[in-house]
């Protein structure tokens, strides 16, 4: 019984975070559209990529069994954001197209050091999700200061689209990899990355209304300065 909640709790972590992945799709077909970037940099699909990477070898059966629904999850990332990020190569500008190939690289130089690890040094299931699972929670909490890139981006006006519906879907996977994580088996490393993008998750909403609201009064003091005047 636990095992079959604990796989509808996957699987429902899967469907949202595969509407999460297809949320920059807009943003990529306009590039196609206009034919350029333009000043679009694809700072959260080089963070959800990495995510993804550490997220499909950790899933694999060599390092941590039964995580079918953990590697999934982060193929289907991992897909998507290759998608994106060929999309951002071929009409981004030449200097940044090359800052991007530089990050790509450091990230293939990361993977292939923590497979070599795996394969070579590591000889038991613990040691190697141990070894893999240790950056997954690293880079999985970096991932979650994304949205305040965006939140940020949205105060001055760049990125229009952040919203909250976004940080509540990112809310609401969160708590599902965290439930499914907690269920016995307990996997420790998901449970632990889930947490912490759980608790980032419930400060955004919170910020942005703030941030909404000072907005607000700025612009009401400004117009009724000028009014006065």
């Amino acid at each position: 019984m636990v095992t079959i909640l604990r796989d509808i709790v996957g699987i429902t972590g899967i469907l949202i975070s595969f509407s999460l992945f297809l949320s920059p799709a807009p943003t990529f077909n306009n590039i196609i559209k206009r034919k350029a970037a333009e000043q679009y940099l694809p700072i959260p699909e080089l963070a959800r990529l990495l995510k993804c990477m550490l997220g499909v070898l950790y899933g694999l059966p060599i390092v941590h069994p039964n995580s079918r629904l953990v590697l999934t999850s982060n193929a289907i990332g991992l897909f998507l954001q290759a998608v994106y990020l060929t999309i951002y190569l071929i009409y981004a500008a030449r200097e940044i197209r090359l800052k991007v190939v530089k990050v790509l690289a450091l990230h293939l130089a990361v993977m292939t050091m923590l497979v070599v690890v795996v394969l070579k040094v590591a000889h038991t299931h613990e040691t190697r999700s141990l070894i893999v699972g240790i950056p997954c929670v690293v880079f999985g909490s970096c991932m979650y200061a994304v949205p305040f890139q965006y939140l940020q981006m949205r105060a001055t006006g760049r990125v229009p689209h952040a919203s909250f519906t976004l940080f509540t879907m990112c809310g609401l996977n969160d708590f599902c990899w965290l439930s499914y994580a907690a269920l016995p088996p307990v996997d420790l490393y998901v449970l632990v990355t889930s947490y912490i993008g759980a608790f980032f998750g419930l400060i955004p909403p919170q910020l942005c209304t703030c941030c909404l609201m000072v907005l607000h009064r700025h612009r009401m003091t400004s117009l009724t300065g000028d009014h006065r005047s």
